[in-house]
């Protein structure tokens, strides 16, 4: 990726870029970036011009040296013909615009096939603009799945943690009848190729810079800690710097310096990662937090969660719950802690390491599905003092207006009686003791 000029130089128009494109794009973000800032971004646009469009012309698509032709694989069918509805009067002449765009943009070309599919149009978010949608029902039907998926959402968040700032660049690429020769929005497949295609261009940017989503390429900002005093920096802000201010600072810097800010997970340093849980009558409550690699007294934390119980759980016995809670806590957090060594899982309910050394012992069903669930993680299990454990709190979350329905799963059924749970332990001199 080019590199660019600290001392960029004024603006001159060039290619796509023009004047009257420029002063709209000023006028569009004036109040965002100060006057240096604001060069350098022409600066950028000017030199890469090409790859701006604003109009349909505009638009490129892959070289089919590097990328061949998409062929649609289907299963034997019989090719289908629909109709449309008549164009409104109204629309009659914006409709016949945007196909004629369309066609010098060398997105649709005349077709003499034996399939016809219905389209039509809707507003787009400006109230005006017309956006042309293809009907790909009966295609999608017949379609050969691509196996290709779009990256985990939740994976892809975590790796802009601590990011401040960052950008994200969108990519893309009377008349007779018709055919689109580019891929359709709606069909099928065109998620995963056209990512797997993406993914091919910036693969010498991910992902120390990108790491793209479908069309959509986030450009990480800088790992900064200057959100603090940005706002000094506005230009609606008027400066003021008093006695009031010199506090506020002080404890900003303290605030910095101490803040547990969430950060992506550290797979390369080999530090343990810990899963802190802590189990109520209302909700599971967890946060993941990994050893800090160059202070070993600091712990990272990672994310932080709640799950609601229903009120069958809820009923459940103490004991009961915290084993619960812990499987809860691991079945959630999977795709995060799988394979995650040396993993080690927090609880101030010390009998539980007793329920998962005797799996044996359990009273029921149930309770020996759960322990199988939690045995499948590698851990170390540590005990804390409940007073001083921050998942507590976590746990006393109560259900909130919006809140989404839990999925139940098969694993988490129990339609045993919540009755007390008796576990012996045997003591020294053969004694035996109920823990719960």
């Amino acid at each position: 990726m080019p590199t660019l000029s600290p001392t960029p130089p004024e603006f001159s128009p060039k290619g796509r870029y023009t004047q009257e494109r420029m002063e709209g794009f000023d006028k569009a973000h004036q109040d965002f970036w100060w006057p240096e800032e604001r060069k350098l971004m022409h600066h950028l646009m000017a030199e890469q011009n090409e790859a701006f469009a604003w109009t349909e012309t505009e638009r490129g698509k892959l070289r089919e040296d590097f990328f061949k032709p998409v062929r649609i694989a289907t299963v034997p069918h019989t090719p289908w013909v629909q109709g449309n509805q008549p164009i409104a009067p109204f629309l009659f002449e914006p409709v016949c615009e945007q196909i004629r765009s369309k066609i010098e943009a060398g997105v649709y070309e005349p077709s003499s096939s034996s399939y016809r599919s219905r389209w039509f149009c809707v507003l787009k978010k400006d109230g005006k603009s017309l956006r042309i949608v293809h009907s790909l029902e009966p295609l999608n039907a017949v379609t050969i799945a691509h196996s290709g998926l779009p990256p985990n959402t939740e994976e892809l968040a975590s790796r802009f943690a601590g990011r401040s700032c960052g950008t994200t660049m969108d990519l893309y690429t009377p008349f007779g009848a018709m055919r689109l020769v580019t891929l359709p929005m709606g069909w099928t497949n065109s998620v995963p190729i056209f990512h797997e295609d993406i993914t091919a261009i910036l693969q010498p940017e991910i992902p120390h810079i990108t790491e793209p989503f479908v069309d959509d390429v986030p450009v990480k900002g800088p790992l900064t800690r200057a959100e603090p005093i940005q706002k000094l920096t506005r230009k609606s802000v008027q400066w003021e710097w008093g006695e009031e201010q010199d506090k506020t600072m002080a404890d900003l810097k303290k605030a910095v310096e101490e803040a547990p800010v969430l950060k992506p997970l550290d797979v390369t340093s080999g530090q343990p990662v810990r899963l802190s849980v802590d189990t109520s009558y209302l909700a599971v409550g967890w946060y993941i937090s990994q050893r800090d690699a160059i202070d070993p007294n600091k712990w990272n934390y990672i994310r932080f969660g709640s799950t609601l119980l229903n009120s069958t759980e809820a009923n459940y016995s103490q004991a009961k719950r915290e084993l619960y809670g812990i499987m809860r806590a691991l079945k959630e957090n999977e795709y995060t802690l799988v394979m995650a060594r040396p993993l080690v899982v927090e609880t101030d309910a010390k009998y539980v390491q007793g329920m998962l050394q005797n799996p044996g012992a359990a009273p029921n069903a149930t309770i020996n599905r759960w322990i199988e669930n939690v045995r499948k993680f590698y851990f170390e299990l540590s005990h804390v003092m409940g007073k001083t454990f921050p998942a507590d709190d976590l746990s006393r979350r109560r259900k909130q207006p919006g809140d989404p329905e839990r999925c139940e799963f098969e694993e988490f059924l129990d339609t045993d009686p919540p009755d007390p749970i008796t576990y012996s332990k045997k003591l020294p001199g053969g004694r035996r003791s109920s823990t719960f």
